[in-house]
């Protein structure tokens, strides 16, 4: 994953948090980063984007993520 691809995906997140706690919703372990929103579904126009922009949905978490 690139940084550039990394950002795009931290972008859409970002301009979906409407509240202080949508704000808070990015994570990194090991070898991933994690970031999610209610309202970037893999079915949105963005969720696309984050798509193609190499992130995996993650059902189970409903949440993005990245490998670095």
């Amino acid at each position: 994953m690139t940084i550039d691809k990394i950002i795009a995906g931290l972008q859409i997140i970002a301009a979906h948090a409407k509240t202080p706690n949508e704000a808070y919703c990015v994570s990194a372990e090991h070898d991933e980063i994690w970031a999610s929103n209610k309202h970037v579904t893999p079915d949105s126009d963005d969720g696309k984007k984050m798509a193609a922009a190499g992130w995996h949905w993650d059902a189970d978490s409903e949440a993005w993520k990245a490998y670095t």
